[in-house]
C-alpha cells in the first residue's frame, strides 16, 4: 500500500519552528545557566541571540545554496546524499563562525572555550532535533485535524 505525500502548511511550518526554538530556549537557558553559573537572564539574552542569527543564516545560506544549485542546473528535488552532506557541513561550519564569537563576547571567553561549549550545542541539537521532529510530526499527522 503506497501513502499519498504528505506536505505542511504554512501554519503547520511556523508552528513547527516557534516551538522548536521555544522549547530549546527553555531546556537550554535553564541548564546553561546552572553549568557555568551565569544568571538566567544573562543566558536567556544570549541563547535568545544565538536563536535568532542561527534563524536569520539559515534563511540567507539556504536561499544563496539555492542559487548556486539552480546556476549549476541542480534539482533540489533530486539532492544526492553527498550534496546533502556537503550542504550541512558547510551550514554548520559557516554558522559556527557566526555563534562562537557571539558565545565568546557573552560570556568574555576566549574562542577555544567557545567552541567546545558550541560542540556541546550541537549534540544537544542533535539528538533534540531528531526527537522534537518525530514527536511533532506524531501529533501533527495522528493527533490533530488539519491547520
Amino acid at each position: 500500500m503506497t501513502h499519498p505525500h504528505v506536505k505542511l502548511s504554512i501554519k503547520q511550518r511556523f508552528l513547527h519552528i516557534f516551538f522548536y526554538e521555544s522549547i530549546a530556549l527553555f531546556i537550554l537557558t535553564p541548564l546553561i545557566s546552572s553549568l557555568l553559573n551565569e544568571s538566567l537572564e544573562h543566558m536567556l539574552s544570549m541563547t535568545v541571540t544565538a536563536s535568532l542569527l542561527a534563524a536569520l543564516w539559515n534563511f540567507i545560506y539556504n536561499y544563496l545554496f539555492d542559487y548556486v544549485e539552480r546556476q549549476l542546473h541542480k534539482d533540489r528535488r533530486k539532492r544526492t546524499l553527498l550534496c546533502r552532506s556537503v550542504h550541512t557541513v558547510l551550514f554548520q561550519g559557516t554558522l559556527a563562525t557566526i555563534i562562537i564569537p557571539t558565545i565568546a563576547a557573552f560570556l568574555h571567553i576566549n574562542f577555544l572555550q567557545a567552541l567546545m561549549l558550541d560542540i556541546g550545542f550541537l549534540s544537544f541539537f542533535m539528538l533534540y532535533t531528531g526527537i522534537y521532529n518525530f514527536v511533532f510530526d506524531f501529533i501533527i499527522f495522528n493527533l490533530t485535524k488539519p491547520l
